[in-house]
């Protein structure tokens, strides 16, 4: 995993690369996406609405969970292609009359695909055993070329372009990572975030700290986090430690807003790590968090004795499902 988190900043390229020419045989014929995936294979559609205003929403369930027609593109995503809800998803959407993408790894989703002769964005693997919650960056750069090809967000090029290499720029990120595992060993985090951050990044590193480091965690967006959950606290403040993301760019009222929520947190005994952001766009801003805190959970499942790659778990709890009877559940 931590080979795999290293790999990150090049990883754009790769799904740029990958998605190539495949989607313009839409331009002019659909005005929205919507896409359907799971885990890893869903949050990166999150993260590219922070980078573009764009007509896109993800479905998480074994139906399409927004309106479609024939001038909607769904886009199907599974880096396994056995994702038995994305599969449901992808018939659904079928038979609905939505135009169809997919994008794989292989597996199930990519031999229906063909059968149907729908388009197929393949995702490779950089080394064996890589878990498709490290391929986030591969997912961005994909669904961008798919966006721009379609003619949905010209530009997307320019956001992607040069972002690998800041990220890599990043200073003492492993180090910092090695600190802040120290902090949150044997804790409960809570990751805190004002739009667009919250839904995205906060979202995705609480996913991280579960997947990775195999512990309980939270996210919340302030300000509505300061309207419910934050009396929580006021009788159950232990074993919790509130990570913040700060962005240095954000109206002073929220900035406001945000240190007094740190010092509520504190006065209740929680633990409180702000993290400042660089002031940068929005999609940096939430990959300089996530590059952080995939180290951090990797720190964590190394301190605690275990490997962070496995997600024993999860494939118990698919075992214990049986096999699913037909694509449509």
């Amino acid at each position: 995993m931590i080979r795999a988190v290293r790999g990150l900043p090049d990883h754009f390229d790769l799904g740029w690369r990958a998605a190539a020419g495949v989607a313009r045989g839409f331009a002019g014929a659909v005005d929205r996406v919507v896409v359907c995936g799971l885990g890893g294979s869903a949050f990166p559609a999150d993260l590219v609405c922070v980078a573009v205003d764009v007509p896109l929403a993800v479905s998480r369930d074994y139906a399409v969970r927004a309106p479609i027609d024939g001038r909607a593109l769904v886009v199907a995503s599974s880096f396994s292609g056995n994702t038995e809800e994305t599969l449901a998803a992808f018939e659904d959407a079928r038979r609905r009359g939505a135009r169809l993408l997919a994008l794989t790894g292989g597996g199930r989703l990519a031999a229906r695909a063909t059968e149907l002769g729908v388009p197929v964005i393949r995702l490779e693997r950089p080394f064996p055993g890589f878990q498709p919650r490290a391929a986030t960056g591969m997912f961005i750069g994909a669904l961008g070329r798919v966006l721009e090809d379609a003619g949905l967000a010209a530009g997307f090029a320019k956001i992607l372009d040069g972002l690998g290499d800041r990220i890599r720029g990043l200073v003492d990120v492993e180090a910092r990572a090695t600190e802040l595992a120290e902090a949150l060993h044997g804790r409960i985090p809570i990751v805190l975030a004002t739009a667009p951050l919250a839904r995205s990044a906060a979202r995705i590193i609480k996913i991280k700290l579960n997947e990775n480091a195999k512990i309980a965690a939270f996210w919340s967006a302030i300000p509505e986090f300061n309207h419910n959950a934050l009396v929580g606290f006021t009788r159950q403040h232990g074993p919790f430690s509130a990570v913040i993301l700060r962005d240095p760019s954000c109206a002073s009222r929220m900035a406001h807003r945000v240190e007094m929520t740190a010092r509520t947190l504190a006065g209740c005994g929680v633990p409180v790590h702000p993290i400042t952001l660089p002031s940068a766009p929005p999609i940096e801003q939430a990959f300089a968090a996530l590059y952080l805190f995939d180290f951090v959970s990797c720190r964590l499942a190394l301190q605690a004795g275990i490997d962070p790659n496995p997600v024993a778990l999860i494939e118990s709890f698919k075992a214990s499902l049986g096999p699913n009877p037909s694509p449509a559940g």
